[in-house]
């Protein structure tokens, strides 16, 4: 395989019938690598650095995946995730993962 999406590594799901829960790139980092991610704009190549990161230290071994799984779930749940929504100048949807905040229609 040689694309890995994040998004779909650190899914998380509460309940058996209930929605997935998916995660930010910003939400990852927060939470399993204890730092913040540029809030004053997007930087592609820290989110290629913070990508490997993740991969290496949390998606190599199923165990300490399932430990991340299991921090995420605390984090979402506790709601300990800052809201970090990018406010942008231009009118941009940012519904692509989530419908509700869809600005186009």
């Amino acid at each position: 395989q040689r694309t890995i999406d994040t998004a779909h590594l650190f899914k998380t799901q509460r309940a058996k019938w209930s929605k997935c829960q998916y995660y930010s790139l910003r939400q990852l980092s927060f939470c399993l690598l204890e730092r913040e991610m540029n809030l004053n704009l997007h930087d592609p190549t820290e989110d290629a650095q913070v990508t490997i990161e993740l991969y290496r230290n949390h998606c190599l071994e199923t165990e300490k995946l399932e430990i991340a799984k299991k921090k995420l779930v605390e984090y979402s749940t506790k709601k300990k995730f800052p809201d970090f929504r990018i406010h942008c100048r231009f009118g941009q949807c940012s519904g692509m993962y989530s419908p509700q905040r869809c600005l186009c229609g």
